[in-house]
């Protein structure tokens, strides 16, 4: 148990952090903060110093309680080393943020002269904190596969027969966010904030990719194509699988719904799109791939004898 936890201590303490400038620094800190600022780094937006700080500690230790009850309750190591990247991303994000404010607002009389960080302090704002989360993602034991059960059965395809499977499937739920982000752009645009605006249009093309996927099984591997055009696509060819087999996915195995993981950060990776049954192949170098389909027993089956088939004329 003490092994399983020990990574959250990370994010937990980085909540102290947070905490703890807080209180040492306030007293040296204007009435206002300034949150945000104009590309021209000007700043145009304040919050009172007690919101400011309120909001900084909430968020930071709301992260580290989060990142240890995912230690301490998930089963796997692939799915507590991602929830744990993200928990503590999102633990050490707000203290990188106060320990700049901190660092440029302390012991200003105004903020209305505040200016907004460089380039290369919002590299080592957000830079930094996701370093961390990568290493406590490493230290957790994610970038080993899980012990998995042997490959399924195969088809029982002859040594000259051709064969190929296709399926597809659909989810509803990312479309209320394509609607939401473009009635949000469009209201963007109208009142002239064209940076906002075009970035709800790029989150909403993230709503229509991630609405569906196709996964097909044929003579150069396994593909995944997401969306109506069939891109991103994640191609595993037959030479780098080792097995494949039918199993019930879970999205809170596998870190969520979406792409998950990372094939080289973690040996483990997901697409998800819902609950239920989805073919899952270990590849030749370990790592582990799943994706959620329906018929993915025969799914499994046809890769398994083209996998077999593959090595044998390798060999």
């Amino acid at each position: 148990m003490t092994r399983k936890v020990l990574p959250a201590c990370v994010a937990l303490a980085s909540a102290l952090a947070a905490v703890l400038l807080g209180v040492l620094a306030k007293p040296s800190m204007p009435d206002s903060v300034a949150t945000h600022f104009g590309f021209d780094g000007v700043a145009n937006s304040w919050v009172p110093v007690n919101v400011f700080w309120w909001i900084v500690m909430t968020c930071s230790v709301t992260a580290a309680g989060l990142a240890f009850f995912s230690a301490w309750r998930l089963s796997t190591k692939a799915s507590r080393s991602m929830w744990l990247w993200l928990w503590t991303f999102f633990a050490a994000l707000p203290t990188g943020i106060a320990v700049w404010t901190v660092v440029t607002q302390s012991g200003l009389t105004s903020t209305q002269d505040a200016h907004g960080p460089s380039v290369v302090a919002i590299t080592l704002i957000v830079g930094v904190p996701l370093v961390v989360a990568a290493l406590v993602a490493a230290r957790s034991g994610g970038v080993l596969p899980d012990p998995h059960p042997g490959a399924g059965a195969g088809l029982g395809l002859g040594p000259h027969e051709i064969a190929s499977w296709s399926h597809e499937v659909r989810v509803w739920w990312p479309w209320l966010l394509v609607v939401a982000a473009l009635a949000g752009a469009a209201v963007a645009g109208v009142l002239g904030y064209w940076v906002p605006a075009a970035l709800l249009v790029c989150l909403s093309f993230v709503g229509i990719t991630t609405s569906g996927l196709r996964v097909s099984v044929d003579a150069r591997g396994l593909i995944t194509s997401w969306g109506p055009l069939g891109w991103p696509q994640l191609h595993v060819p037959l030479s780098e699988l080792a097995s494949a087999r039918a199993e019930l996915i879970r999205p809170r195995d596998w870190g969520g719904w979406g792409y998950r993981g990372s094939l080289r950060m973690f040996g483990k990776a997901a697409s998800v799109l819902r609950g239920g049954d989805g073919i899952v192949v270990q590849r030749t170098d370990g790592s582990v791939y799943a994706v959620t389909i329906d018929d993915a027993h025969t799914g499994a089956a046809l890769l398994n004898d083209l996998i077999a088939r593959t090595h044998a004329q390798a060999n």
